[in-house]
């Protein structure tokens, strides 16, 4: 349909300016003239040109070059927030350490009869059986507890700076919760030595929060990039869901791609084997209990220091072999190449969700 044609000049745009946009809001298209020479057309944009601001695959670039996750880390990291959470980590990581040596210490000192300070004693069956006894099997809970919780933390510290500090999203008011997450892993780690029977449920409701956190970061992301793809349908009042789940939907299927965007596998949501890994954390105490319950007797001494050391054993290899290869992939991504080759995958992926977009406007 044509639209019509409102030919006005100059001097009667400047005097009467709010009433000739609100008749091209309602469909006109204006014609400025000088002289009697038209010098500016204005004309409503079309449902596409409102839906899709970006409007070519140069301007997605440009789009790329103000958001690019090299460029928003630089900045992430200037927050007094961060600051404050990294301190945090090192704390951490030093009172894992610090609490299975206070609690050794304590256990050694407390031997009935005391520690030989020659170490030749335990070549003697009597010594090396009390040494085994009264402190190697208490203490077994204590050590695993620990190198569990460092490696957490190690790995949620890599997935922190190669993930939530690369997003040029990421609000300064959002890193509280990461400070938040920090002073809980304090928490749960003394709550773990005080009851090591406990410490798979404890460490398993450090990995909810996480994973809610890392949850709650993704469909940031995802609000965040479809207001940029689609402004006009997040202002409206009836917003229209199914576009924005679609995208959703887009988003998590090209960010799970492991081939093309690794790099950016931070930005997801957690992966289904760590959430069931997590919910299973919080359950095995109970099932371990069960066993003890019903296989041993309840009056032998050894029974639940052995389950309490065998139960943070099974949990702490669980829990090195999730994490390792963690380590292993974001140990350089901090270097220039590898931030390069994320500034690459970003660029990437919003071309290709620029071109999915664009499928749809089509059809």
């Amino acid at each position: 349909m044509q639209l019509p044609v409102l030919r006005i000049t100059e001097a009667d745009l400047v005097r009467d300016l709010r009433s000739i946009l609100d008749r091209v809001q309602s469909g006109a298209e204006l014609i400025v003239e000088r002289d009697q020479k038209p010098i500016a057309l204005v004309r409503p944009p079309s449902e596409r040109q409102l839906d899709l601001p970006l409007h070519s695959r140069d301007e997605v670039t440009h789009y790329y070059e103000v958001t690019k996750p090299s460029l928003a880390y630089h900045t992430n990291i200037t927050s007094p927030v961060y600051r404050l959470s990294e301190l945090m980590f090192g704390s951490l990581l030093a009172a894992y350490v610090l609490g299975f040596l206070g609690i050794a210490l304590t256990r050694a000192a407390s031997l009935d009869p005391p520690l030989s300070p020659n170490p030749l004693s335990l070549l003697h069956a009597d010594g090396f059986k009390s040494v085994l006894d009264q402190l190697l099997v208490p203490l077994a809970p204590t050590l695993f507890i620990s190198i569990a919780y460092a490696y957490v933390t190690a790995g949620m510290y890599a997935i922190y700076h190669g993930a939530m500090l690369t997003r040029e999203s990421l609000s300064f008011t959002g890193l509280r919760w990461d400070f938040l997450l920090s002073l809980l892993h304090a928490i749960f780690f003394g709550c773990s030595l005080l009851y090591p029977f406990l410490f798979p449920f404890f460490l398993g409701l450090t990995c909810l929060i996480a994973i809610w956190r890392q949850s709650y970061e993704f469909h940031s992301l995802a609000k965040s990039l479809s207001d940029v793809f689609y402004p006009a349908a997040s202002h409206k009042s009836q917003y229209d869901d199914r576009v924005h789940t679609a995208f959703v939907h887009t988003l998590r299927k090209c960010l799970d791609d492991p081939e093309k965007y690794h790099l950016l596998r931070g930005w997801a949501r957690s992966s289904y084997t760590f959430k069931i890994m997590t919910t299973a954390l919080t359950a095995i105490p109970l099932i371990a209990a069960i066993i003890v319950r019903f296989g041993f007797s309840w009056q032998e001494d050894w029974v639940w220091p052995i389950a309490t050391a065998v139960v943070a054993f099974v949990v702490c290899l669980s829990v090195i072999i999730r994490i390792h290869p963690i380590l292993g992939q974001r140990a350089g991504l901090l270097y220039k190449k590898e931030m390069d080759a994320m500034d690459n995958q970003y660029h990437h992926l919003l071309l290709q969700l620029y071109d999915k977009c664009e499928t749809q406007h089509s059809e």
